[in-house]
């Protein structure tokens, strides 16, 4: 269901320590505290409750003379298509002058294309997040845009995993230059902005999204995931210190040296420079998380997505099928702009086999109501000729595509209206391997092949998963993943 909502929210804070240039003395049960380096290779079907973990210690912190007290309970910022936060710290605080922004994320979607994490909201360009996959030498990346120039950085990313970056702005000559550091150490070259470019940013800070109808390389860039500890120093932090608040400091206290602002997302009374106002739109919203970083925990609580209308399976009630390529599959050929595609066959079926013996004919359905904005039935079999289409539009910036139909196949035309569970055509293996006979299912912001056009996750509502045993199990709203066997449940009727 769509959900389109707009709250203003004070980033409540847990309690979190930053050694800067003070020193940091951390009692000896804190440095004991494990940190769980577990990765998730593919996006849960459901939301579970957060694994729960041991009490933080107190933390003295020596320099202040007082003691900190972490909370017992964390939250983070969770982030998936249409989400993004505001706030109302403006460049012209900091940027002007040496300054460090540091923050921790935990990327959903890793294999896709560019998420801004950190961005302006203005005029200008700035952008630090995720890199497209596609992009120069395939494969994970951070990319980072200031002004006119911008550059990515390989980066070995994986769901479901806490990362720590870091960007640490110096001034040499006529220059700014920015270094980032992941994890505690300094990847790529520093990337060097003249102080005068005419694109420097101006406006506030926004997390998850550039400026509204603002682009990336042409794309409707968004970050999927989950981001907390998002701080500003105004001064240049050293490498050193850096390691040091990533390998050591879970949680910001906000009476850090040379803190200008810092944003969690957690409930409780905190000091000002951690109470800045900040406000969520669309799919944006605080999701509770372990207090120790623990990615197992984590992973299975990343937002599905929201901001799409209901969607169903497009099959018949009580007809299985397979899940042969899932979302943004490591080892799959959907990747970048392509990220959030499904590929579909019957299940327990040889895929080259006639329907009901295997995929080739299998009829599909409208997913949800909408209008048909494109169909392509004229095309033949094969890897070589184009796939054969139908794209129905549900909303603004909302089209669902059906590839690979058979030739001459489609039920509907042009400007038809189809309702969810409209019959739409018959599935081939045009555009594919000969034989490959299977669905390919995507939502995008554009029609397929228009420049710039990216797709992005959605949910199902409302559909079975079959276990190892043959029994199925009832998923309210989720993502089906590479491998499963899924259906409509049998007591739902066609319309």
């Amino acid at each position: 269901m769509r959900r389109s909502t707009s709250s203003t929210i004070r980033p409540l804070l847990s309690a979190k320590v930053f050694s800067g240039v003070l020193t940091i003395a951390l009692t000896g049960l804190l440095l004991l505290l494990p940190l769980s380096r577990a990765r998730m290779q593919q996006p849960v079907t459901s939301v579970i409750p957060v694994t729960s973990v041991t009490p933080v210690m107190p933390v003295t912190v020596n320099a202040l003379s007082q003691t900190v007290l972490p909370p017992t309970t964390s939250e983070a910022l969770g982030l998936s298509w249409n989400g993004y936060a505001d706030t109302n710290l403006k460049f012209s605080e900091f940027f002007a002058e040496d300054h460090t922004l540091v923050l921790r994320f935990m990327p959903q979607f890793p294999n896709a294309y560019e998420g801004p994490l950190v961005a302006e909201n203005g005029t200008g360009r700035f952008v630090i997040g995720q890199g497209d996959y596609l992009s120069g030498t395939q494969g994970t990346k951070l990319f980072l845009a200031v002004g006119t120039r911008s550059q990515s950085y390989e980066a070995a990313l994986r769901p479901g995993q806490w990362y720590h970056l870091a960007v640490v702005a110096t001034t040499e000559s006529t220059q700014r230059v920015f270094t980032l550091y992941l994890d505690g150490g300094q990847i790529g070259v520093p990337l060097a902005v003249p102080l005068n470019d005419p694109q420097l940013p101006r406006g506030t800070l926004r997390f998850g999204k550039r400026t509204d109808d603002q682009l990336v390389n042409l794309r409707n860039a968004q970050f999927f995931g989950m981001m907390d500890d998002i701080a500003v120093f105004d001064r240049a932090l050293s490498a050193s210190e850096i390691k040091i608040l990533d390998a050591k400091v879970l949680q910001l206290v906000g009476n850090e040296s040379d803190l200008l602002a810092g944003y969690t997302f957690n409930q409780g009374a905190l000091p000002s420079k951690l109470t800045r106002p900040v406000t969520m739109h669309g799919a944006a919203r605080k999701i509770g998380v372990s207090i120790n970083r623990n990615d197992t925990a984590d992973a299975t609580v990343l937002p599905l997505p929201t901001e799409h209308v209901e969607m169903a399976l497009p099959f018949p009630p009580g007809e299985a099928w397979e899940v042969i390529q899932g979302y943004d599959q490591a080892n799959g050929s959907h990747k970048g702009y392509a990220s959030f595609c499904w590929d579909f066959k019957i299940a327990d079926q040889p895929q080259g086999g006639t329907y009901p013996n295997g995929s080739k004919g299998a009829p599909f359905y409208a997913a949800a109501q909408g209008a048909v904005v494109r169909v392509r039935q004229d095309g033949n079999s094969g890897l070589n000729n184009p796939a054969n289409l139908v794209e129905i539009q549900h909303a603004r910036e909302e089209i669902s595509g059906y590839l690979h139909l058979q030739r001459n196949s489609a039920a509907v035309e042009v400007n038809n209206t189809v309702i969810r569970g409209q019959l739409l055509a018959l599935t081939g293996d045009t555009g594919a391997n000969l034989g490959a006979y299977h669905l390919h299912f995507a939502t995008t912001d554009k029609q397929d092949g228009v420049s710039g056009f990216v797709t992005y996750p959605i949910a199902f509502s409302n559909y079975e998963v079959r276990d190892a045993n043959g029994n199925w199990r009832h998923i309210m709203r989720g993502i089906p993943r590479n491998g499963e066997v899924i259906r409509v449940p049998t007591h739902l009727s066609q319309p």
